[in-house]
């Protein structure tokens, strides 16, 4: 029992003793006064639950005197003590009967010090203001006294609980020591530091509190910037063999901070880094950060640093400003760069931002991320136009245009630049021209056209002008626009190193417009003065030269190249082969010409000009008057080539050969199939005319009167009256309107009846519409064509379903590609396409075959895609080092798309092995080596973020995503740095 109810107690005793009238009590009284001194005793001996019971029997006699009043009161307590539900409203209910009872000051304090014992501050705050303690007198009040001014500390009413502290913080009671520190530590937030001070040395007596004591004295002494006695407190607690607190060593590191001693300060901030498990201050990152810095140990404080420059503040700007130091004194300029773009968006500390934005140009170059280098050249321009590195910087920039990537970009930026300077026209020819090699190695040949164009505005580099036009004559002449081809040929001048290209450019443009003598003359020229170096080109012009002779009808010396040809090694050894039974035919060396042609037929039995080779076997025969034979080998054909488009002419020469040998039957039978199989074929006319011969000369043809109806019902009209309308519906389409193509071109499909202008009216249809961004359209008139634009729509429907991401139907198209090339570079396009279908069918075996057959061939276009796809298979399959060492192949063989991707593509099997560090670097060099292809660029950049979380470094990460935010113009890109960027923030 505590000490005011033992006074209570005694008080009551006191008052039963000098009772007048005890000796005149009846026994019922002394009964009923039992259970008040039995409440009594219970209490005093804490059984609280008789001591209830005991006051609540003695209240049910209904009495109202004061020990009524102190039995409701126990009443309440004996309740509380109980944890009974009911305790609060009994205790409110006692002191609202009883306001001005002095036991209502007593159930005000039991209230408040049972809800400041939970810890809730609020209530026990309330109900101690209720009691009113003002005098001192007792231990309770003091207690009570204390416990109010506690209340009002945690709730952050200190200047209350200041005023109670400083009341009972003097004498010898138990709260005195705990109240001085209070006391000593609100002065301390109060800044007075010398009232701090006395009343902390005070309480550092009392054991509980000498360990915090320890902090908060130091703490004060540090902000009056009394380093010494902070020291002296640290080395006196040491001497006295106790353990220095954490946060004295935080303070003695601080102090050995401010005091410059950087070792020191390393040696205890480090050790308080090591030690602390809660949270580290910003601020204390960067003090060892750059303790560690000035000390040289470079590396510690880059780690440091990066914590302290997590942020958006002043410290965040400083921070990332000394990383930035740091890093490039590590010869780490990837990591300055990030650490120097912070520093230049933070605009708290204009003298570090100018310097930040000074060091992201130079790190930028040094690096060779000339994209960055020239915004970042922009940027410290537009924003210091008087900065101290200006002319620095804008010489960097300028260096930066002449090696950036960014093509398209550079060429806006000189284009508005409005100089007459050498140099900046110079760069203006040298990017252009880069831009359009670019967009050639991408087949976007129309966007090279233009960019070489203007490479030729401004002529400053007489070998970048030649090698303008040559590449301007290549893409004409392999968009069949010769005569334009030719123009841009012959501009190129002996004395260029174009020129034996040039050549060879010349003699293909002659000779696909038929002037046959001038190519020769080409070819003949290349082939004389081509190096060791082109070797497969100079083959392939010995073929055309051979072809030259062949045409000019110099059959002679046709045989002389072809062998040549043979003996160098060429890889088209059918198509020669072929050409040589031509050229013995037309010589009259008939057993020569068929010898030729069986080569073909039974040494190349995949190649394309078998079926060919067979026709003109059979018309060797035919030629000779051997119509048996010539009937066998005709006949050959059908069987084995039914759906050839040989096959009309082969009706054709077999029923000439049958009427030559007088079989009529035969001979209607095969004029009536081109009737029946193809009415609208041009030897269909001439197919119904032998029918009405052989009906005259006394065979009688049946039905053919129906066969003559076939005819006129699909040739309504004349050949020219459907040319000209053909020809008039395709002009818009010639002037390239494309827009009044398609109205055009459909009017014409729907006006007239199915003919052999139809087919190509379907393709220049669908070529309108592919122009016109409406791939669905394009894609169903692209399938409507027939003849021998077909062999060019197959082409177009495979590369538009692979787009579409429908690669089995483009796998069956490209296979159709591949049966029907009638030119090298449809052959070229069919395996790249079956290259990259396959994989995406995930028959990676197939992918394999076709790439190798890509490199076996030498198809220079596709090497690069080639090597790229052996490695994606290898990556596929989890042949890590395997698919590397490929894609390193890869990456030097070219500088095109495949070989940006193949550079990503190492990154990811570097990160795949767990080799996060390389593989961030070959990140790195995506952009450096390959910085016209921002789509790997950006994809480099994503995986380079998750790279640097795997290794903990959230701010460089940060960094990485915060460029493809700021920098990216492609906003897919931009969306997912953010989404990425807002996931590292939960």
């Amino acid at each position: 029992m505590n000490r005011m109810h033992r006074l209570f107690l005694v008080l009551l005793l006191i008052g039963f003793a000098h009772a007048k009238s005890w000796g005149q009590n009846t026994l019922t009284e002394v009964h009923e006064d039992l259970h008040y001194r039995n409440g009594l005793e219970f209490f005093e001996k804490k059984k609280y639950a008789a001591s209830q019971h005991s006051f609540e029997r003695y209240l049910a006699l209904g009495y109202t005197d004061d020990r009524a009043i102190q039995a409701e009161y126990y009443v309440g307590l004996c309740a509380l003590k109980l944890r009974n539900p009911n305790f609060e409203s009994l205790i409110l209910a006692f002191v609202e009967k009883h306001p001005t009872h002095h036991l209502t000051r007593e159930a005000y304090i039991d209230l408040g010090s049972y809800y400041f014992d939970k810890g809730q501050f609020l209530p026990a705050q309330e109900y101690l203001e209720k009691a009113r303690i003002e005098n001192l007198v007792t231990e309770r009040d003091i207690e009570a006294s204390y416990k109010l001014a506690y209340a009002y500390f945690e709730l952050g009413k200190n200047r209350e609980a200041k005023k109670i502290f400083k009341v009972i913080k003097g004498g010898s009671h138990p709260y005195a020591a705990h109240s001085s520190y209070y006391y000593g530590y609100l002065s301390y937030l109060d800044g007075e530091y010398e009232e701090a001070i006395q009343n902390l040395e005070r309480a550092s007596q009392h054991p509980d509190l000498r360990k915090d004591s320890y902090v908060l004295l130091p703490s004060i002494y540090y902000k009056q910037r009394k380093f010494d006695k902070v020291l002296a407190y640290a080395q006196e607690i040491e001497a006295r063999g106790e353990e220095v607190p954490l946060e004295l060593q935080l303070l003695v590191g601080d102090v050995y901070y401010e005091q410059e001693d950087y070792t020191q300060a390393a040696k205890y901030l480090e050790e308080y880094m090591q030690s602390n498990q809660a949270e580290v201050d910003r601020g204390e990152y960067y003090r060892v950060g750059y303790a560690n810095f000035k000390t040289g140990n470079k590396h510690a404080a880059a780690k440091y640093l990066s914590n302290a420059a997590d942020g958006q503040d002043t410290l965040a700007q400083v921070a990332a400003y000394h990383l930035g130091i740091c890093y490039l004194s590590l010869d780490e300029k990837e990591m300055a760069v990030a650490a120097f773009d912070k520093v230049r968006r933070l605009e708290h500390d204009e003298q570090i931002q100018e310097l930040g934005a000074y060091y992201f140009a130079k790190a930028s170059f040094d690096v060779a991320d000339f994209r960055t280098a020239v915004e970042a050249g922009k940027f410290y321009i537009d924003n210091f136009p008087d900065g101290t590195h200006t002319q620095e910087v804008f010489s960097i920039a300028s260096e930066a245009f002449l090696h950036s990537g960014d093509y398209e970009e550079a060429l806006r930026y000189i284009a508005n630049v409005k100089s007459d300077d050498p140099r900046f026209q110079a760069a203006y020819q040298q990017i252009a021209f880069n831009k359009a090699v670019q967009d050639y190695n991408d087949e976007n040949y129309g966007e090279a056209v233009r960019t070489l164009k203007m490479s030729l505005r401004y002529p400053m580099n007489q070998e970048v002008t030649h090698a303008t036009n040559y590449w301007l004559g290549e893409i004409y002449s392999f968009g069949n626009k010769y005569d334009t081809a030719l123009v841009y040929f012959q501009r190129v001048p002996t004395s260029s190193s174009y020129n034996q290209k040039a050549q060879y450019g010349r003699g293909y443009a002659l000779y696909n417009t038929k002037k046959y003598e001038q190519a020769l003359y080409q070819f003949s020229n290349y082939i004389q003065h081509s190096s060791d170096a082109d070797k497969n080109k100079k083959v392939d012009a010995l073929m055309r030269l051979g072809d030259c002779y062949y045409v000019t009808k110099n059959y002679e010396n046709a045989l002389r190249v072809y062998q040549v040809a043979l003996d160098n090694g060429s890889v088209d050894m059918d198509y020669i082969h072929f050409q040589m039974g031509m050229t013995y035919k037309q010589y009259g060396r008939f057993n020569d010409a068929n010898r030729s042609f069986d080569k073909v037929i039974y040494e190349h039995n995949q190649s394309k000009y078998r079926e060919e080779a067979y026709y003109q076997k059979a018309m060797v025969f035919f030629e000779n008057a051997r119509r048996a034979e010539a009937v066998s080998w005709f006949s050959k054909i059908l069987a084995e080539y039914p759906n050839s488009v040989l096959v009309p002419y082969v009706y054709s020469k077999r029923a000439l050969s049958y009427k030559l040998q007088n079989n009529l039957a035969q001979a209607a039978n095969d004029y009536k199939k081109i009737i029946d199989l193809y009415p609208r074929h041009k030897v269909a006319e001439s197919a119904i005319q032998s029918l009405q011969e052989i009906n005259s000369q006394g065979y009688a043809v049946q039905d053919l009167a129906l066969y003559i109806q076939k005819f006129t019902r699909a040739n309504p009209e004349s050949d020219v009256t459907l040319l000209a309308a053909y020809e008039a519906a395709k002009r818009p389409f010639d002037n390239g309107n494309y827009r009044e193509a398609v109205v055009s071109l459909g009017n014409f499909i729907k006006s007239t009846q199915r003919s052999r202008y139809t087919g190509d009216a379907y393709y220049y249809l669908g070529y309108s519409y592919n122009l016109l961004d409406n791939q669905n359209l394009a894609l169903k008139s692209y399938k409507e064509v027939e003849g021998s634009l077909r062999v060019r729509a197959v082409r177009e429907i495979a590369e538009l379903e692979f787009q579409n991401e429908n690669y089995s139907e483009a796998l069956q198209y490209y296979l159709e590609l591949q049966k029907l090339a009638d030119k090298k570079r449809y052959t070229e396009q069919a395996l790249s396409g079956l290259v990259r279908c396959y994989f995406e069918l995930n028959d990676f075996e197939a992918t394999n075959i076709y790439a190798k057959q890509i490199l076996d061939e030498k198809i220079s276009r596709y090497q690069t895609l080639a090597l790229l796809y052996l490695g994606k298979v290898q990556l596929a399959q989890g042949a890590y080092i395997q698919a590397v060492k490929q894609f390193q192949l890869t990456t030097t063989s070219a500088e095109d798309k495949y070989a940006a991707e193949a550079q990503y593509l190492i990154g990811m099997a570097l990160r795949k092995q767990g080799n996060l560090e390389e593989s961030t670097q070959a990140l790195i060099d995506v952009r450096n080596k390959f910085d016209s292809y921002p789509e790997w660029i950006y994809e480099a950049y994503l995986l380079i973020a998750e790279n640097y979380i795997d290794l903990g470094n959230k701010f460089q990460a940060k960094a990485t995503l915060n460029s493809i935010v700021e920098n990216s113009k492609d906003p897919v890109y931009q969306e997912r740095a953010k989404n990425r960027l807002a996931e590292l923030e939960i």
